[in-house]
């Protein structure tokens, strides 16, 4: 069996000789192996069933019978901002609202214009 000590070096003689399979094989792990991988082996985290049941329970009391019309993206939103509610406040809402409205007005400014030609300023 032919194998080398390194991948480039293995590969110089791939390109010479023939290879068998189990040299093809060993030659295709070795290089799987060098690779460097982007994202970091996470399985050493547990999962919590408690976490997840907590999480439904939320979404149990946000989507009662009063609100069961909601879209899915704002029932989405809505649970982001329950379970957040530690990185929010009425103040940051109040200036996102305004935020999207400004955009919102804008947007219908830039249509206007496009529309009649004329700038509104």
């Amino acid at each position: 069996m032919l194998l080398a000590t390194s991948v480039e070096s293995s590969t110089d003689i791939a390109s010479t000789c023939p290879l068998s399979m189990t040299e093809r094989i060993a030659l295709g792990k070795r290089k799987r192996m060098t690779k460097e991988e982007a994202y970091m082996n996470c399985n050493f985290i547990l999962g919590s069933v408690a976490e997840v049941e907590r999480l439904w329970s939320v979404a149990k009391n946000i989507l009662s019978s009063n609100r069961k019309h909601m879209t899915p993206l704002v029932f989405e939103a809505v649970l982001f901002l329950k379970v957040n509610w530690s990185y929010w406040s009425d103040i940051t809402v109040k200036e996102a609202m305004a935020e999207l409205q400004s955009e919102r007005v804008q947007q219908r400014l830039a249509e206007d214009t496009e529309h009649t030609g004329v700038v509104h300023g």
